[in-house]
């Protein structure tokens, strides 16, 4: 069975061009705002195209025990 590439395998160029970001497919941000201005080098590249996608988490939806881990993530 073959073991998957890392991003830096499989991806060698932009791995070079983004190490300074971490490029997770997931993350945590207060607002949409954080988000655009951390990665606005990369948004604001020209020669690249990106989907961003986010969801609103709110505490007071959020069951007491499970859901959302606040003390963790938040």
């Amino acid at each position: 069975m073959l073991k998957p590439l890392s991003f830096e395998q499989e991806y060698p160029k932009l791995h070079e061009i983004y190490s300074d970001y971490d490029l997770g497919s997931y993350g945590v941000c207060d607002n949409f705002e954080q988000l655009l201005e951390h990665y606005k080098p990369l948004i604001d590249d020209p020669d690249r195209d990106y989907t961003i996608g986010l969801t609103k988490v709110i505490k007071s939806n959020q069951e007491s025990w499970g859901g959302w881990r606040w003390h963790k993530w938040g």
